[in-house]
Formats: structure tokens, sequence, C-alpha cells
């Protein structure tokens, strides 16, 4: 089945059986501890699953956009959610009840190998986020943050929607402000790429992605 089939079949899931619902910038979808209650689906937004470590520090796992669902792992393994899910700003989020999630996966087989396929593609997704979180210096934790947040162009590029500041882009990949201002310089100075205050267009992603 095509890819683009595949994601209209869950959207249409959403459609039909789930409630279109409203979020406010930093508000959360759910917290860490919560019953997984419900699936989610991103009809325009963003947002961050997150943790909160021993010392108050805030660590993002993976970044979740348009188009992107998330909270199904909860709702197969029956537990409550491992982590935060915080709106980077205002969003509207399709909610889909826990017992519609169960009662298709036992029905439908197309559901149930397109939720598998998602869920084994992002745990492979995983083992990369935690690389960069881990070992990996500033420069790398970034470039892979643009490449979470942007999506091909028409000529090739790669664009980035600036809809975080640079203090959030901070924020989430663990450094200073300044260092991100830092690193865009540089990287536009290379010809890699360039910004404006609303948008971000990368030329040469493969360059950006060496720093990984």
């Amino acid at each position: 089945m095509p890819a683009d089939q595949k994601e209209n079949l869950l959207y249409e899931l959403f459609r039909k059986y789930g409630t279109l619902q409203e979020f406010k910038k930093n508000s959360f979808v759910y917290s860490k501890g919560e019953p997984s209650k419900a699936a989610y689906f991103i009809e325009n937004g963003l947002l961050k699953v997150c943790q909160l470590t021993q010392k108050g520090q805030n660590v993002t796992f993976f970044i979740r956009k348009t188009g992107d669902y998330f909270g199904m792992a909860e709702i197969i393994l029956k537990q409550n959610h491992p982590c935060y899910a915080q709106c980077l700003n205002n969003s509207q989020i399709w909610v889909l009840p826990s017992s519609i999630v169960e009662e298709k996966l036992e029905s439908d087989p197309k559901v149930n190998r397109e939720i598998l396929y998602t869920l084994t593609n992002r745990l492979i997704q995983q083992q990369t986020t935690v690389e960069q979180l881990v070992s990996k210096p500033a420069s790398a934790r970034l470039a892979w943050l643009l490449e979470q947040l942007g999506k091909p162009g028409p000529a090739g590029e790669w664009l980035v929607n600036m809809m975080l500041t640079h203090e959030e882009m901070s924020n989430i990949v663990g450094c200073s402000r300044q260092t991100i201002s830092e690193l865009f310089n540089k990287w536009r100075s290379q010809g890699i790429m360039n910004y404006t205050r609303n948008k971000l267009t990368i030329y040469r992603l493969d360059d950006l992605m060496e720093n990984l």
C-alpha cells in the first residue's frame, strides 16, 4: 500500500471517531503518569514528547508535527504515559478514544499493520535520538532538530517553518541561545542554509547532516 494511502487510513480513523481539539502553546496534551485514554493526530501544530530529570532539566525525546500521530504505544501496552507531551505552538489535535483504537486493532488488519509499521519505524529512530542526546555536540543536536522540523521543498531544498525561537530551540537541544545563533550564522556563511524570521531554507541537507 502506498505511503499516502496508509497515512489516509489512520487519518480517516481519527476524523470518523475522534474529536478535533484546540491546545494552546505550552499546554500539555498529557502528563507523565496519566492513564492512556486516547491516541492523538496533529491536524496542525507542533509538540515535543519530553521528560524531566531529577535535576529539573527538560529532555526532549521526540518532535511531533502536523500529520503525526502519537500515544498509540501506551494504549497497546496498557500502561500510563511515561513522558510529557507539550505543545510548542497553538495546535489542533484529533483525540481518538483508546476504546476505538483497541477495537480496530482486533478487527481491522490494515489498521493493525499501519500502526505496527509506524511504531517499528519510530523504535529505530529512537536509537538515533538517544545517541544525539547522550554523545553528540550541540551542532549535531541542532542539525537533528532542523531535520525533524523540516520537509522537502519543490527544488530539493529542505524547508523549516520557524515556529520556534532560538531560546526554545536551545531548550530542546540543551545548549545556550548564543550557540544556536552562532551555528546558524556559521552554516549560513558556508552556504548550507539561509533564514529569515519566519522561514529557514537548507540548501545542502547532506552537508548539514554531516554534523551527526
